[in-house]
């Protein structure tokens, strides 16, 4: 019998349990996750998070912390896997901003760069932010990503 293993990506959402979070691979070194709920079919971003040495470490802590400990409503995660650290500091940056920042989301400050580095913030230069009545539309041109736009209702 095949083990089930959740995929890496941001299209696939899981359940944000011990066992479905103890079949992500451990060789997952780097790599961003986000927490949330699901209403209908529609997944709500409520925390984004990164991984510099363990993904599968990080996220069950985090679950652990914020879910146990803190009884907080996330009931469902999504995870992409990251060639480096710079890779996963810059989409988590770029999650941060495009879910919200604090004003929807539970994190209460701007992602940290990874120890010893000196990374910059990978959009300050080419994000546009407008804001259409019950949107803010963020458009991003980042080289290593492309173009992405991202509706949040504020």
């Amino acid at each position: 019998m095949t083990k089930f293993q959740p995929k890496s990506g941001y299209n696939y959402t899981y359940p944000l349990t011990k066992e479905v979070v103890s079949c992500i691979p451990d060789d997952t070194q780097f790599g961003n996750y986000q927490f949330g709920y699901m209403e209908g079919a529609d997944f709500h971003h409520r925390y984004i998070g990164r991984s510099d040495t363990n993904l599968k470490q990080e996220i069950e802590n985090q679950r652990y912390n914020k879910v146990e400990i803190g009884g907080t409503t996330y009931t469902h995660f999504k995870f992409c896997k990251a060639s480096s650290a710079k890779e996963a500091y810059e989409r988590e940056c770029i999650d941060f901003h495009g879910y919200g920042e604090e004003l929807v989301l539970d994190n209460i400050n701007h992602p940290d760069k990874p120890n010893g580095t000196d990374y910059k913030f990978p959009v300050e230069d080419s994000v546009h932010i407008m804001n259409k009545s019950e949107y803010n539309i963020i458009n991003f041109n980042i080289p290593y990503y492309g173009t992405q736009i991202i509706l949040y209702n504020i």
